[in-house]
């Protein structure tokens, strides 16, 4: 009885996880106005769960994010420290190449503009790919930005991303997957 019992609650323990990152996905498409059917939000979510409970909870790669808009992003953050996965955040260039001197990291996310100490530079995620590449040939490196991205998605490939999407499901699929892969992985390319 007792192992039902358990069996049980880490069923419950399942099912909310997984329903809570897929209102996670809604919440940061609504930020973003980006459309994304329920269904795409939910095999999202139990992918992202899947992956994580394949390696079992406790410590992975840390994720570093660059974005001089980090509330932009809360829900998804959110979702990935339900994840137990580590998010450190950046708002400017400089300083995600001071962190990544700094530390080791799983995953880089940028967005394609950002305000830097110059102003606003609407290429500063292609010169953090530049920048990363110079010194990391293997680290992920995911754009997350609006269509204006995606539309240069072949480009900023060619320069070392390793997925550009304005999706939220993808993402978090893709981050998640990534992190707790043994080795790098081959990204597949998605709008």
């Amino acid at each position: 009885m007792r192992m039902f019992l358990e069996a049980s609650d880490q069923l419950a323990a399942y099912v909310s996880t997984t329903r809570g990152l897929a209102e996670n996905l809604r919440r940061q498409n609504e930020t973003r106005a980006q459309t994304e059917t329920g269904r795409d939000l939910d095999r999202a979510a139990e992918n992202a769960v899947q992956a994580r409970k394949a390696v079992g909870w406790g410590s992975i790669a840390p994720v570093l994010w660059v974005d001089d808009l980090p509330q932009n992003n809360t829900a998804l953050i959110d979702s990935m420290r339900t994840l137990d996965i580590e998010v450190e955040l950046a708002r400017s260039t400089a300083e995600a190449l001071d962190d990544f001197n700094r530390r080791s990291y799983g995953l880089i996310i940028s967005d394609l503009g950002r305000k830097d100490a110059e102003g606003y530079n609407p290429n500063a995620g292609r010169d953090l790919i530049k920048a990363i590449r110079a010194k990391d040939k293997i680290i992920s490196i995911f754009i997350y930005a609006t269509h204006r991205a995606v539309a240069m998605q072949d480009e900023l490939i060619g320069e070392g991303a390793d997925l550009v999407t304005s999706r939220a499901s993808v993402l978090l699929e893709e981050a998640t997957r990534v992190v707790t892969s043994p080795r790098p992985a081959a990204i597949a390319t998605s709008t």
